[in-house]
């Protein structure tokens, strides 16, 4: 990659997004990685057109490149397009099955189609949640997601006992108490 890409990068690293843009269009060469890391600026200033428009450049250089597909199912599920999250996101897991973040987002995806359901099926959602946990025990978010699920099936048990394995500040577990607000301020972000 160019001098440009450098300095896009480095502005990238600094959260400096609009001279990222900037440099990254300066690139002479639009590699792969260049336009994802276009789309993915674009999509921190929440220019979601010109995030999709440069990620979809990049997936037609590369079908299977995992940081363009990736950042398309952040996209997407932020734009609640969610089904078309399902569709990239159980690609990508076949793709890369070790790449926890890709379960994440497609748990994401699968919970909220879900809530949109008279009877919501939480089967696949406590799934992806089980096995992004069996790589990182760690990892608050597929507990909270986990939590979420079982609390909107009424499953108030195992939601209390999902969520009282975040081992995280008491602040954070003060929140969690308020499930209705964590729903607003955490899933539907997206």
């Amino acid at each position: 990659m160019g001098e440009n890409y450098k300095i896009g990068k480095n502005y990238l690293n600094k959260s400096d997004f609009k001279n990222a843009i900037l440099y990254f269009k300066k690139e002479s060469i639009k590699t792969k990685i260049v336009l994802t890391d276009l789309g993915y600026t674009y999509m921190q200033i929440n220019d979601f057109k010109n995030s999709l428009y440069y990620l979809d450049k990049a997936i037609e250089l590369d079908n299977h490149f995992l940081y363009s597909n990736f950042n398309k199912c952040v996209l997407l599920n932020r734009l609640r397009e969610y089904e078309t999250v399902v569709k990239i996101g159980t690609k990508l897991i076949k793709l890369y099955p070790d790449y926890t973040p890709a379960y994440y987002e497609l748990a994401v995806a699968y919970y909220n189609i879900e809530r949109k359901k008279k009877k919501m099926d939480t089967t696949k959602v406590l799934e992806l949640c089980d096995k992004i946990i069996s790589f990182n025990q760690n990892n608050h978010w597929a507990y909270l997601l986990k939590g979420l699920a079982y609390y909107d099936i009424k499953d108030y048990q195992n939601a209390t006992a999902v969520l009282d394995k975040i081992k995280i500040k008491s602040f954070m577990k003060y929140q969690l108490k308020n499930f209705k607000r964590v729903k607003i301020t955490i899933i539907e972000v997206y």
